[in-house]
């Protein structure tokens, strides 16, 4: 907010709420696909507890990779913002 003019708060203030909640979906999206692609439309019981844990291991490789990102993203507009 400190990067927007007072006169947007309003409109920074949405888009930052509109980006986190689209961010929390398409999480949840990515996590229950990568579910579904290992453990299917089956309950997950013992039986198929190892299947399940890879899909949790793969979403966090996802979400760290997507995390490094923003953080490389981040600095680089911080960069460019003090010149």
């Amino acid at each position: 907010m400190s990067a927007v003019d007072r006169r947007f708060y309003g409109i920074a203030s949405a888009t930052l709420g509109t980006m986190r909640s689209m961010g929390m979906m398409f999480s949840m999206a990515i996590a229950t696909l990568a579910a579904y692609l290992f453990v299917g439309d089956h309950k997950i019981t013992k039986l198929n507890l190892p299947e399940y844990l890879q899909s949790v291991h793969v979403v966090f490789i996802i979400f760290t990779v997507l995390c490094f990102a923003g953080i490389f993203t981040s600095l680089t507009g911080l960069k460019r913002n003090h010149r």
